[in-house]
């Protein structure tokens, strides 16, 4: 089975501190490049602070649309870095789905609808049968535990930890009895993320007032369903027969079904406690405390994976949920790092720290998997039911 390699996007946000000093990161020529404190880098795009939103998500997430779609794999999308770098505004943005300032999530969804439409309306125009469904889910890492975003209890005092578990067979990981929503529209979909969004666990840290204390995961799970020739013999023709003189049936005909899933994870901030509870003295909360181990943990994985070149079995997924949940899309997937950095001085350590993590994960590849189909039924027709049901069709219109 080949390998692909994961592709790692890196974005510098605007400084909006117009008295600050010079920034410490010089971005290459080729937008590929990136030096910081003498150490230099190189991933598959840099966008500098003037970037667009459309500009990252060509960049990151279209790719990535395609490859779930029609592709038949799965995609996944995360991104990384300190509180304040620009994640959440990548990935979310603001201004709905067609606003300039929406993020990958909203751009994505909107490109999802529109080839959905394409596809369908493809298939029509060949008289052959190809319809979706879309269905999201919401789940966020807090306190190393999974939570519903999206489920009726959301308030802190009454909501349920979910349980991880791994589906036989696929290799899944589910947040078993998370709430799946269908959704036939960009607005219903955005709707519920807004939702699942203010239900997020926040609290003030030195870093950021609202700052996010656990690790957010949507899951967009896309169904395809389509008709495919079937080779079956008619019912005219003699069974134990040679195959070559077997009367095949041309409208004979089967359901196939395709369940791809796309990702997209907002991380919680990667400063390092002793920035973010300074005022503290550097003593992090519980919560603090386990969103750092979801990050430590991936940063394992991906150095495990590294290191290896292939999917190794000692790498430590089950160490933490968010690794453990995100197993299938890290090692199997068609998977993008969207790398978020500062360029004030005073977070230097920060943007080094966030650069190195996005340099040894473009050293990891995943398994180029296609999402296996499923025959759901069966349709045979001979060429005399099928004159038989078109005579009928023609005869009960002319009396119309």
């Amino acid at each position: 089975m080949s390998t692909q390699p994961v592709k790692v996007v890196l974005r510098v946000r605007p400084d909006f501190d117009t008295g600050s000093s010079s920034s410490p990161l010089l971005i290459g020529a080729d937008n590929t490049t990136i030096s910081c404190s003498g150490d230099h880098f190189k991933f598959d795009r840099v966008l500098g602070p003037k970037s667009t939103q459309l500009q990252v998500f060509r960049s990151c997430g279209a790719s990535l649309v395609h490859d779930v779609l029609e592709g038949g794999q799965n995609g996944c999308l995360f991104a990384f870095g300190q509180t304040g770098s620009g994640k959440t505004h990548s990935i979310i943005g603001s201004g709905g789905g067609t606003s300039s300032l929406s993020g990958c999530l909203p751009q994505a969804c909107a490109e999802l609808f529109r080839s959905i439409s394409r596809l369908e309306e493809d298939a029509a125009n060949l008289s052959t049968m190809m319809s979706f469904q879309v269905k999201v889910s919401f789940v966020e890492i807090y306190h190393e535990k999974p939570y519903d975003l999206l489920g009726d209890n959301t308030a802190s005092e009454k909501r349920v930890p979910l349980k991880l578990r791994e589906v036989p067979g696929n290799g899944l990981v589910t947040a078993s009895g998370v709430t799946t929503h269908p959704v036939r529209s960009v607005e219903e979909l955005l709707a519920l993320v807004e939702r699942g969004s203010q239900a997020r666990s926040t609290a003030k840290t030195d870093m950021n007032v609202h700052s996010s204390r656990s690790h957010a995961v949507l899951t967009l799970e896309v169904e395809r369903r389509w008709s495919s020739p079937s080779q079956v013999v008619s019912k005219g023709s003699n069974n134990s027969a040679a195959a070559a003189e077997a009367q095949v049936s041309q409208n004979a005909s089967r359901v196939l079904k395709r369940v791809s899933r796309l990702v997209l994870v907002d991380l919680a901030g990667s400063e390092a406690m002793s920035r973010s509870f300074a005022s503290n003295g550097g003593i992090a909360d519980s919560a603090g405390i386990a969103t750092n181990l979801g990050l430590s943990t991936l940063s394992r994985v991906m150095r495990a994976r590294a290191a290896s070149g292939q999917t190794p079995s000692h790498a430590p997924y089950r160490d933490s949920s968010l690794t453990f949940l995100l197993r299938p899309y890290l090692s199997s997937a068609s998977l993008v790092l969207l790398l978020c950095v500062s360029p004030r001085v005073d977070n230097t350590a920060e943007s080094l720290s966030s650069l190195k993590f996005g340099s040894v994960v473009r050293g990891v590849c995943t398994l180029q998997q296609t999402v296996q189909e499923t025959a759901e039924e069966e349709v045979i027709e001979d060429d005399q039911e099928v004159r038989q049901r078109n005579d009928e069709h023609n005869s009960l219109s002319s009396r119309l």
